[in-house]
């Protein structure tokens, strides 16, 4: 299995969007009784979740990542008012 933490948040987006066609067509396939194997689309399932769970991950390290900023940029410039005063 690639693994996906190594992609970035682009190469996750254009990788969910292939697995979600990938995901309807067997789904589509296998109601028009032209595929049977079943558990190929529980393993897409699968592997859609596991994209979506990195992408949330990546997403909430960015937030963490702009809220340790703002918190920095408004110390330094209390500190800064407060050697101004």
């Amino acid at each position: 299995m690639q693994d996906f933490r190594k992609l970035t948040t682009e190469d996750l987006i254009s990788k969910l969007s292939e697995l979600k066609n990938e995901y309807i067509d067997l789904d589509f396939k296998i109601r028009t009784a032209q595929d049977t194997n079943t558990a190929e689309l529980k393993e897409k399932r699968k592997e859609i979740a596991r994209v979506m769970t990195v992408l949330n991950e990546k997403n909430d390290t960015e937030q963490k990542e702009i809220q340790e900023f703002e918190e920095v940029k408004k110390e330094k410039k209390s500190k800064k008012e407060k050697e101004d005063k």
